[in-house]
């Protein structure tokens, strides 16, 4: 092993030799490879250097042995000093339960010496050098049996920041630095061989006043090239010219480059300017970006970020400083991610437990935030598509009880009780409908019908539109209806109406054309109409089965389930 300094706390010493510790594990990552892709609309947007970066971003992957509980990732792969200087680089852990590793001291117990201590070397490097001992986040103290000591152990996520020094007299440049991470990984009852895994880093040696410097000079001119960079490809999809020109593979393409150079450039950002009240927002950012990892070691690079963005989601919540509003964006985008959908990661499962668990953390949080309503929301609709009425009725009476913590989330929170009620008890529903001519609910008791919830300007409900008029057409005779209730807005300003707004002739005229031959609800009121509102419909389409009695009996009537659903109830 190659190393060219020790500190105290750095390297082990005493005991059995290192090279005969070591040698039950090595990871080593690989060095960066740089992949070429097309991708004109960033270049033309972006300074070079912040390409150049993205560039490297792309390549570095992150490998760690399958057996091996412990991914390390470094907080940024560039980092800036000047010659003589020095910088503090972080390396983030992601410790796999029920794992951990102890920290930096070198601890001799009646047995005999301890565990290998957590260390970080510098393999050999004329330029850059180690400045200092190496400091972590907060360890657990605690009494381990394996070596008969109380020791400081360090686990789930955390870190360690390593002090480095470059040469007085280095020309400006950039500069490989693989930093050698030490360490040995136990669960309570058993210890893995001592490990070491291999970091490669770049520092960029500068000179002060060097123009390579220019671009992050300030910490407003790196949030504005920040803020730039992340707004980047949305500007571009939004033409639409461009979207079109791109097809789907390349916004696809579009979409994965500016994911990675955002996060690049980010993570940069959070370390040259930790103190930058700014770094929330930055966070947020960072937390929306959907990276989609390909090729070899996709699945360790995956799991790298997801532990790295776990990191930066709990770093902001827990900081009192940190806005309620940013807050309150990230953990209900957490709801989203964790429940599937659009809002999920690519690779992503669905997991209710964190949905859940990030729900809660709204609520302790920010309990006042109205962002908390669409949260629960997901939460609410997740429960009940699939079947879980009584889990979900719980939740939403102590939602609706909660007057004063939040009067949105409990007005939410009563209309979706509403809905629920309706599996024991008739729904009640009359109205004008759009043709002018009275409907009343009651007039259909005897058959199976189906609320639909829809607009004009909703996608998904025209995509499954047809579905419903087909089982319409096939069971109306069998005594199948559709009821449909519109959640199109009247136009403000008639002379300049926007995409979601239709006239109540424009709907009507939508309908004939579209052989959607059942009564309509339309007050022009769009999410706010008074059907939507009393049930606290939250997406659409939304489809209300009903039985012959008219009680409430299926939610989920997207797709097949429509005709399964509906042959059950007619006994078909």
């Amino acid at each position: 092993m190659d190393t060219n300094e020790t500190h105290p706390g750095v390297m082990p010493e005493a005991g059995t030799p290192y090279a005969e510790l070591n040698s039950g594990c090595r990871v080593t990552q690989p060095s960066p490879k740089i992949r070429v892709s097309s991708c004109p609309f960033v270049v033309s947007l972006l300074p070079r250097w912040a390409l150049a970066l993205w560039v490297w971003s792309f390549g570095v992957s992150l490998f760690a042995a399958a057996d091996q509980p412990v991914v390390i990732q470094p907080g940024s792969s560039k980092y800036e000093a000047e010659p003589g200087g020095t910088l503090r680089l972080r390396l983030h852990l992601a410790i796999e339960e029920p794992y951990h590793i102890y920290g930096p001291e070198l601890v001799v117990g009646p047995r005999g010496q301890g565990p290998a201590a957590t260390s970080v070397s510098v393999v050999e490097n004329p330029v850059i050098t180690l400045a200092g001992g190496v400091s972590t986040s907060p360890g657990r103290r605690a009494f381990d049996p394996n070596f008969d000591l109380e020791l400081s152990t360090l686990e789930s996520r955390s870190w360690l920041e390593v002090p480095l020094r470059v040469k007085p007299g280095t020309a400006p440049g950039e500069y490989r630095v693989e930093l050698l991470v030490n360490y040995q990984a136990c669960t309570p009852e058993s210890c893995l061989p001592p490990c070491e895994q291999r970091i490669p880093v770049v520092v960029s040696v500068r000179l002060e006043g060097d123009a390579s410097r220019r671009a992050a000079r300030t910490a407003d001119e790196a949030f504005a090239e920040f803020r730039a960079v992340s707004a980047a490809a949305v500007t571009v999809l939004n033409d639409r010219a461009w979207y079109d020109r791109l097809g789907p593979a390349g916004r696809d393409d579009l979409s994965a480059a500016s994911a990675e150079l955002t996060v690049a450039l980010g993570e940069k950002l959070l370390v040259d300017f930790p103190g930058d009240a700014r770094r929330w927002s930055v966070i947020a950012t960072l937390l929306r970006a959907r990276r989609d990892f390909v090729g070899a070691g996709a699945e360790t690079r995956r799991s790298a970020w997801w532990s790295r963005r776990d990191t930066l989601r709990d770093e902001l919540v827990a900081a009192p400083e940190a806005p309620e509003g940013v807050v309150a964006s990230v953990l209900e985008l957490a709801v989203y991610a964790c429940l599937g959908g659009r809002w999920a990661e690519p690779g992503a499962t669905v997991d209710e437990a964190a949905a859940l668990k990030a729900a809660d953390r709204m609520r302790n949080r920010v309990p006042g935030s109205e962002r908390r309503k669409f949260a629960e929301q997901h939460v609410i609709e997740h429960l009940i598509s699939h079947q879980r009425w009584e889990q979900a009725e719980t939740r939403l009476t102590s939602l609706a009880s909660a007057t004063g913590e939040n009067a949105v989330v409990a007005t939410m929170a009563t209309g979706v009780l509403k809905k629920l009620a309706l599996r024991r008890e008739p729904l009640e529903m009359s109205f004008t409908a759009l043709d002018g001519t009275p409907f009343n609910l009651a007039a259909l008791r005897g058959k199976v019908v189906l609320i639909d919830f829809w607009a004009t300007w909703c996608v998904p409900c025209m995509e499954e539109m047809p579905e419903i008029k087909r089982v319409y057409a096939a069971y109306r005779d069998r005594g199948f209806e559709v009821v449909g209730i519109s959640f199109d807005s009247l136009p403000r300003d008639p002379a300049k109406p926007r995409v979601q707004e239709r006239t109540a002739e424009q709907v009507s005229a939508f309908v004939r054309r579209e052989g959607m031959s059942w009564p309509h609800y339309f007050d022009g009121k769009g999410w706010d109409n008074a059907w939507g509102r009393t049930f606290s419909i939250a997406e659409l389409p939304t489809g209300f089965l009903l039985d012959r009695s008219g009680r409430l009996v299926h939610l989920d009537n997207h797709g097949s389930n429509l005709e399964a659903n509906v042959r059950k109830l007619l006994g078909l």
